[in-house]
């Protein structure tokens, strides 16, 4: 389960604004404070320079509505922390470089060990936080703090596990395909002892996954005639809050800031709040029909920015090519976007930045990049690949917009690769 990257991208990248001192100005601009520069309605304080309505701080300059700080150069609506330079939408830090809608380079992986191995790639998921990962394989539960994922030693399911996630305060939950979870919202989850069992509370109830907002925890499962049902955690346990979303075996759930919270279904989109549902339906634009395998949002103040589905054609397991759609973020709807026919079907999909998508696919018998990158404006082959060795990918989490997790079946047995840029 991929950690929820939450986007509001001028301000997260910059951090908080010093207080403007508002005066006369001149040419419209306001002028700053500690000596800093603002011409044509820009703001600057701590000596930063900015131009054009652009915002700078601590000695960073800004022009066209772009916003920088700790010397960071900005333009074209671009944020840069740390010395880093950022044009055309793009974010930068840490002196990075950034232009034409948001990449911040391409990512370097390396392979993760595991201890012990495990013995089977059945029930694979993963998930992070800023310095933190757990995975799972089968029944057994592993953690990561940069290095070795290591089992968890004293912990396991009835059953394989389905999903996992860790949310920013580090709470861990895990649940089975069945009835089972199991949770843990001690200051230290590394001890097995640390985690409570926590049954779906309907005999035909059974888990299929999880998400959330901050510290907000739902599950996604089937009820008893194969219906979507909804589950909060309530602190100690699940509270039912749909008992039938309108379809049949949800794949994905992704929590909103809002309180909203969407389910993804074969060939559409559910959106639950307030007690109630919408469906948000696919325009495939002619092309052929679709079945959709995972979604990612990136979520402003308050509301989803944008979001993507990933799939393959056809529909009944026969896959034979990627399928791309994006959310129509004014009308709530999704639009199938052009792409080559290429590889087998996309499996799994993570926002890496403001505007930024990591699709993982499998390629079949075709040549196919296994991996693809949504770099604001088009899907092509992610740069650098993944390694080979990870043949077919169950799941993704990032912990930041820098780091991502991958974890799948590498032919002989578990894989789990770790990208960073």
């Amino acid at each position: 389960m991929r950690a929820l990257l939450v986007s509001l991208v001028a301000l997260s990248a910059c951090g908080p604004l010093t207080p403007i001192k508002v005066d006369a100005g001149s040419a419209g601009g306001t002028a700053g404070a500690g000596g800093g520069f603002s011409f044509g309605g820009g703001m600057a304080t701590g000596g930063g320079v900015a131009t054009g309505g652009g915002v700078a701080t601590g000695g960073g300059m800004a022009t066209g509505g772009g916003m920088a700080t700790g010397g960071g150069i900005a333009t074209g609506g671009g944020v840069a922390t740390g010395g880093g330079v950022a044009t055309g939408g793009g974010v930068a830090t840490g002196g990075g470089t950034a232009t034409g809608g948001g990449s911040v380079g391409p990512f370097t992986w390396q392979s993760m060990s595991m201890v012990p191995v495990p013995s089977t790639t059945t029930g694979a998921a993963i998930t992070a936080r800023s310095g933190e990962a757990w995975m799972t394989a089968g029944p057994a539960l592993y953690r990561s703090t940069g290095g070795t994922f290591t089992q968890l030693s004293g912990f396991s399911l009835v059953s394989n596990a389905k999903d996992v996630l860790v949310t920013p305060a580090g709470k861990v939950f895990v649940v089975s395909g069945t009835t089972t979870s199991m949770y843990c919202t001690a200051a230290d989850c590394s001890v097995a002892s640390n985690f409570v069992a926590a049954p779906s509370g309907g005999s035909s109830d059974y888990f299929d996954g999880l998400c959330n907002s901050g510290e907000t925890v739902y599950a996604i499962g089937n009820g008893n005639s194969s219906q979507a049902i909804l589950f909060e955690f309530n602190g100690t346990g699940w509270t039912k809050v749909s008992n039938d979303l309108g379809f049949p075996s949800p794949r994905r759930c992704i929590a909103g800031p809002a309180g909203e919270v969407y389910v993804l279904g074969r060939n559409f989109v559910v959106r639950y709040e307030g007690g109630g549902f919408s469906q948000e339906n696919v325009n495939l634009m002619g092309q052929s029909s679709a079945e959709w395998n995972d979604m990612a949002f990136t979520f402003g103040p308050g509301a989803a920015v944008d979001a993507m589905l990933v799939g393959g054609i056809g529909s009944g397991g026969t896959m034979t090519g990627y399928r791309y759609a994006r959310r129509d973020v004014a009308g709530g709807g999704w639009t199938a976007l052009p792409v080559p026919m290429v590889g087998s079907t996309l499996n799994t999909i993570v926002a890496v930045g403001p505007n930024e998508y990591l699709a993982a696919g499998s390629p079949g018998s075709m040549p196919a990049n296994r991996f693809m990158l949504w770099n604001g404006m088009t899907w092509a082959a992610s740069t650098n690949q993944p390694p080979s060795a990870l043949l077919l990918v169950n799941d993704a989490a990032t912990s930041t917009d820098r780091e991502v997790f991958l974890i799948g079946n590498g032919g002989s047995g578990l894989v789990v690769i770790r990208g960073r840029r």
